[in-house]
């Protein structure tokens, strides 16, 4: 009985700790990224990943590594995380800055 309540409580954390997105993969960790912009950047994400032969996503895991006060400044780097995406037996490494605009928002380059 003991054995069960533990594999439970195991499923139950596992369940919690992840979002399943609509397109079939989990992800976890922190991110100043707004779900607009995350689409952006998993497009282009995407994009690199078939130029490397892997048309799948498994996985997404985020890290903020940096982040600034905003200054109103176009070009300027508020925000730097670090995305691992896994797939096709392989791990993708990118990183995903948010950039000022200067008319009050913001943009994302995926490098």
């Amino acid at each position: 009985m003991e054995k069960l309540i533990v594999w439970i409580n195991i499923l139950l954390l596992i369940l919690f700790s992840e979002e399943v997105l609509a397109n079939g993969f989990s992800q976890g960790g922190d991110t100043n990224v707004s779900e607009k912009l995350q689409d952006s950047a998993l497009q282009a994400i995407k994009i690199s990943m078939s130029h490397q032969g892997c048309a799948s996503i498994l996985r997404l895991d985020k890290k903020i590594i940096k982040e600034e006060p905003l200054t109103g400044m176009k070009g300027h780097v508020w925000s730097k995380e670090g995305w691992m995406v896994f797939g096709c037996k392989r791990s993708f490494p990118y990183y995903v800055l948010l950039v000022e605009n200067g008319d009050g928002g913001s943009y994302v380059q995926v490098k």
